[in-house]
């Protein structure tokens, strides 16, 4: 099946005041129904486990939810990173 490609599909608003994001600003990932999501997800916490590793830990946890092989994977690696910055995992 070929897929549409990139369009308006989600509404997406700030929640500090409601606003609607300008879609072609934005892409909505769902991780639960798209494998590919998963590992967009991965690479995005990776990317910012220096600057955030907050953020790229709770990335990695949400991950980890999805009890797939590929998530589970993602999410061993994930945590031996952030054990290799100094950063507990486990918090």
């Amino acid at each position: 099946m070929v897929g549409r490609g990139r369009f308006h599909k989600h509404e997406v608003r700030r929640v500090r005041d409601g606003a609607v994001m300008d879609w072609t600003t934005c892409f909505v990932l769902v991780p639960d129904k798209d494998p590919a999501a998963r590992v967009a997800l991965a690479a995005y916490a990776e990317a910012v486990v220096g600057a955030n590793p907050v953020l790229a830990r709770d990335l990695w946890r949400w991950l980890e939810g999805f009890r797939d092989a590929a998530a589970a994977a993602l999410w061993s690696e994930g945590e031996d990173r952030l054990k290799g910055r100094g950063t507990d995992a486990s918090s």
